[in-house]
């Protein structure tokens, strides 16, 4: 009997130190899961847009792009495409044409074997531009070490926690507003990208610490009073995910494209009154353990299993 064949995957993204985001935290949790599955994984992280550094394409089945419309992602679906390479998107969309013209989106589009989407809300999002082709949606899993028991503990309690970048559209500004006029304590842990933006935070009294290793996020999700991300949109945002783990209660915005889960409560981005009022009533209820049984279910490994599925059909595809 022939020796099976080792699916050769290289995952394409931007280089991780640009900034500290979730879909490095994904990526890197997907490509472990799927070597444990067999698979082989290579990671490139596009510095430049240069193409001498792709010399060994020719050895992988597939191009796996991150953040679509994105340009690493465009020359990773030019080169794929050139080489005949199957060609999948963890989609992440970016609703701009900023960096590509939607134009050119739909020709990538056109280009792709699968894209893969977070939820059916980012699918809406995309045709808002462009003609989806081949899409696939495989939530989110979660890492089951946030589960085990910590003992750790922060300097203090009854604090209102945001984890993410410091920058207007996650809202951190009108949350250390309300924060104050309720009397209390906002952490904000996250990696500074607008200076003047986190200068206003300070001022209103927000307490913020730079980005952390998750052991030691993992106790400020455990002994916040309420977790909260007001953002003005966000696909899926991971960070509830974790702070879901420890059973925090949550105040969301709606600009979540998840309005879907237990106990959260939602308010508009940057409204202090009803952010305020979303904060009380988050702290009149119990902590969300509803949640956290929901989590559990979820592990990166049954996202994993998920793309694996799509690799091998798109790959049966060449094959008949």
């Amino acid at each position: 009997m022939p020796k099976k064949k080792t699916i050769k995957i290289l995952m394409v993204n931007r280089p991780e130190n640009q900034w500290i985001g979730g879909d490095f935290i994904k990526l890197k949790a997907v490509a472990e899961e799927l070597r444990l599955l067999g698979v082989e994984v290579d990671i490139f992280e596009m510095e430049t847009l240069g193409m001498n550094e792709w010399y060994g394409v020719e050895s992988y089945d597939i191009v796996h792009t991150w953040n679509f419309s994105m340009l690493w992602s465009k020359y990773a679906i030019w080169l794929g495409g050139k080489k005949k390479k199957k060609l999948v998107s963890s989609m992440i969309y970016h609703d701009t044409d900023v960096f590509i013209d939607y134009k050119l989106q739909q020709v990538m589009m056109d280009h792709m074997d699968a894209c893969i989407y977070e939820t059916e809300s980012e699918i809406e999002r995309v045709k808002k531009h462009l003609t989806p082709k081949n899409s696939h949606i495989i939530p989110n899993g979660v890492d089951s070490w946030w589960f085990e028991p910590d003992e750790g503990n922060v300097p203090f309690e009854g604090y209102v926690l945001t984890v993410g970048r410091i920058e207007p559209n996650k809202g951190q500004l009108a949350t250390a507003e309300a924060c104050r006029e309720l009397g209390l304590q906002y952490v904000c842990i996250g990696e500074i990208t607008d200076q003047v933006y986190a200068e206003k935070c300070l001022a209103q009294g927000a307490m913020l610490y730079p980005a952390m290793t998750k052991e030691k996020l993992k106790r400020w999700y455990k002994n916040c009073a309420v977790y909260a991300q007001v953002s003005k949109s966000e696909t899926w945002g991971m960070a509830v995910d974790e702070a879901g783990t420890q059973g925090a209660r949550l105040v969301l915005s709606t600009g979540f494209e998840r309005q879907d889960i237990p106990d959260a409560v939602y308010c508009d981005h940057d409204n202090t009154n009803l952010i305020t009022q979303a904060l009380q009533q988050a702290l009149s209820q119990p902590r969300g353990e509803r949640f956290k049984l929901q989590l559990k279910k979820r592990t990166w490994k049954k996202h994993a299993q998920e793309i694996l599925k799509i690799y091998k059909e798109i790959l049966k595809q060449t094959n008949e």
